[in-house]
């Protein structure tokens, strides 16, 4: 039992914010024997000098769950007496989504924040297709956690550095 009378620490200020710092590493590895990885969304992008015949200027196919969270579209030459629209669609063999966009600017920000599935289709079209043309294209997908890699020989490995460099530390 510890006594009330004898202070935690003591020594210098140094000396009490190293004994600080080793009993904060000491909690820390005590919480868990995880790190927590971060998998950035995947851009996906594209530019097209002029719509096709159907008004279609982006396609791509989904690899794999997840979503798409963030899109931009910057369109070099703009008619916006015609009203174009951009219609976003994502579809595939259970269905799908469709967003309409007003283009009213060169340069939008898209936020579809729409779920997408293995093999389902991602398309932007252009209607009236005359009235866009130099179109640039870009798209942020999130894979589902299930389709990111686990390295757990990486999380054992930065454990055997951290407790070495402790040892350290402690020695010193």
């Amino acid at each position: 039992m510890a006594r009330r009378d004898k202070p935690l620490l003591t020594g210098s200020i140094t000396d009490k914010m190293d004994r600080v710092d080793a009993l904060l590493r000491r909690l820390n590895r005590r919480r868990g024997n995880y790190v927590i990885g971060v998998t950035p969304p995947i851009p996906v992008f594209d530019w097209t000098r002029d719509p096709d015949e159907t008004g279609v200027v982006f396609r791509k196919l989904m690899p794999g769950n997840g979503r798409i969270t963030l899109g931009c579209m910057y369109v070099e030459t703009l008619d916006t007496k015609a009203n174009p629209q951009a219609v976003l669609d994502i579809e595939g063999q259970l269905g799908g989504t469709r967003v309409n966009i007003p283009i009213n600017r060169q340069t939008l920000s898209i936020e579809p924040n729409m779920p997408v599935e293995f093999g389902q289709r991602l398309t932007l079209s252009i209607s009236p297709a005359e009235a866009c043309s130099g179109i640039w294209t870009a798209f942020l997908f999130e894979c589902d956690v299930q389709h990111t890699q686990t390295q757990q020989q990486l999380v054992n490995g930065f454990m055997a550095l951290v407790e070495e460099a402790d040892e350290e530390l402690d020695n010193a």
